[in-house]
């Protein structure tokens, strides 16, 4: 149901006429970046589920370990040289 003026290739700037109610936020966006997202979302609940019917015995563990040690990922990244390593003094 069409509910913005938003085309496939240009965001939308207001709501149509005929509709009533309140209007998402992701009506606003061009389709092609809707449909991006949802084969982005598609293709990530495809790659956990290939990954975890695959190779169940190491993907349950290492998932319990990111869940438990969040901020872990966040420090390796931030040694020296890493993604987000502070530059030196």
């Amino acid at each position: 149901m069409k509910r913005t003026d938003a085309t496939f290739w240009r965001s939308g700037t207001r709501v149509l006429a005929k509709v009533e109610g309140r209007v998402g936020r992701s009506s606003y966006g061009a389709r092609w970046q809707r449909l991006a997202f949802r084969i982005t979302w598609l293709a990530a609940a495809g790659e956990g589920a290939h990954l975890v019917g695959r190779h169940p015995d190491t993907s349950w563990p290492m998932a319990r370990d990111l869940w438990e040690n969040r901020d872990r990922g966040a420090l390796a990244a931030r040694e020296t040289g890493g993604i987000g390593a502070r530059p030196p003094r």
